[in-house]
């Protein structure tokens, strides 16, 4: 973890692992992968993520991302909103990727708050 650009920086590695959920239904490069998160948060509203795998012991530039960005912005003292916006460089053309990974979370009911 580092301090850098006014945020907080984390680069998580895990080699040598079965793909996960995410990536397991369409990877069919190698039955195992590295897999890889880069977080940079920035106080209070902010996180981008950049998720992938690729082949294990294979170049960064090599593999599969899943970039995203998470913001908060507040409306007034007691409501936020939630803006969460996404990018991948692989299945770019494949409807069924995409369905996937925007499919509403089960657990819609927790960002609701009674006003």
């Amino acid at each position: 973890m580092t301090k850098k650009d006014g945020g907080i920086s984390s680069d998580y590695w895990v080699p040598d692992l079965p793909p996960s959920p995410v990536f397991a239904t369409i990877w069919m490069k190698s039955e195992r992968v590295d897999q890889f998160a880069c977080m940079t948060w920035r106080a209070v509203s902010k996180l981008f993520l950049d998720l992938g795998i690729i082949p294990p012991g294979a170049d960064h530039s090599e593999g599969w991302h899943l970039p995203s960005a998470h913001i908060l912005t507040l409306e007034d003292e007691t409501n936020s909103h939630y803006f969460w916006a996404f990018a991948r460089n692989f299945a770019i053309d494949d409807d069924q990727v995409t369905a996937a990974i925007v499919k509403p979370a089960p657990w819609p009911s927790a960002w609701k708050t009674s006003r």
